[in-house]
């Protein structure tokens, strides 16, 4: 612990540089988000905060610790960036490597430091500097040589640490043995939840990759969001189905398919009795002529500067719902793709139905 003195002299420098520190973490906030979008990790969130007055009164009181200036005192700015998967906390970690010259004396990886049988649930902890290239610029210039904290952990091990926060205890020793085997238990299973995660995600990765491939190839394959956006790129009975609905609204098609509107069609095609790649292609041949003309009457000579792949499917999926003649049934598709004013939604089942019965 260090005598009052110096406490009280790093106390007063650091109340009147808060302003710094504060302007610190605003600037390497919008930098790190700035610099991991470029990696396409998908990120819970980045927050920062300097640390308060008590909190650095409380630090300087502590055993252990010796500090001769303030800028000994790494934690006094701190950045937190939560990934959604674990996996992506080191992805993260080697762009703060490449951007930022990290004191590796003072960082940790809390999650290699802990022994196999402890408890607890860890993250990454970097302490960093600005680099000189980075602080030649104006508008870093003053954060130059300045020390600060960047934690990375996943959402999971994010919400371990602030239960084990709340719950109030500090160390292993402190929390009776019955709960520190729970404590233990819980610990293995959201690290195993992390891992399914990250397992889940690449075997999708790798499904995606697979499904492009087959359907390709013409195989027939589930209909899901994954498949029919294979099918609605490459498939040409499905292409040509875009083709005729483009020229109804006379609209340039822009062969890029939309995953919203993927979502959005697999449950009403499926429900159409097309449960296969193929059976949604046989579908787009056998009803072009209907899908056109349903188009040319609803557009009722509106037209469109563009419209995206899919847009014949979707035209489709309003084809096979109607035909049902069931208002109700249209209305809630109409309902569940958000399609035009709520208070209208149930004319336009009334004219859909209407307009597919003229056609058959």
């Amino acid at each position: 612990m260090i005598d009052s003195d110096m406490s009280e002299r790093l106390v007063n420098e650091y109340t009147t540089s808060r302003g710094t520190y504060d302007d610190l973490v605003a600037a390497a906030v919008d930098l790190l988000k700035k610099l991991i979008s470029e990696s396409g990790v998908q990120l819970y969130s980045v927050t920062g905060r300097a640390k308060s007055i008590d909190s650095l009164k409380q630090k300087l009181t502590k055993p252990n610790r010796e500090y001769g200036a303030l800028g000994q005192v790494t934690d006094l700015a701190g950045v937190r960036v939560i990934t959604y998967l674990v996996d992506d906390v080191g992805t993260v970690g080697q762009y703060i490597e490449r951007e930022f010259d990290v004191d590796t004396t003072n960082s940790i990886d809390r999650g290699k430091a802990l022994d196999p049988d402890r408890f607890g649930y860890a993250s990454v902890h970097y302490v960093v500097r600005m680099k000189a290239a980075r602080t030649a610029l104006l508008e870093y210039k003053r954060f130059a040589n300045v020390p600060f904290e960047i934690q990375v952990r996943s959402i999971l091990q994010h919400a371990w640490a602030e239960i084990e926060h709340d719950l109030g205890y500090k160390t292993k020793e402190s929390i009776p043995t019955e709960v520190q085997r729970r404590f233990s238990r819980l610990a293995g299973l959201l690290e195993l939840a992390d891992s399914e995660f990250d397992g889940i995600r690449t075997s999708l990765t790798q499904y995606r990759e697979q499904v492009t491939r087959d359907v390709g190839a013409h195989k027939d394959v589930e209909l899901n969001k994954d498949s029919l956006l294979a099918l609605l790129n490459s498939d040409p009975h499905v292409r040509a189905l875009d083709q005729l609905v483009a020229a109804e609204m006379k609209a340039a098609l822009v062969q890029q398919p939309s995953d919203l509107l993927a979502d959005r069609m697999v449950s009403w095609l499926r429900n159409a009795g097309l449960p296969t790649t193929q059976a949604v292609s046989a579908a787009a041949d056998k009803y072009k002529g209907k899908v056109a003309a349903l188009a040319r009457t609803w557009l009722d000579g509106k037209t469109y500067e563009t419209t995206g792949a899919g847009i014949g499917t979707f035209y489709l999926a309003y084809l096979l719902a109607a035909s049902r003649g069931d208002v109700t049934v249209v209305s809630a598709f109409l309902d569940s793709n958000n399609i035009g004013e709520s208070s209208k939604r149930r004319l336009m089942a009334e004219r859909l139905v209407k307009i597919v019965a003229s056609l058959s």
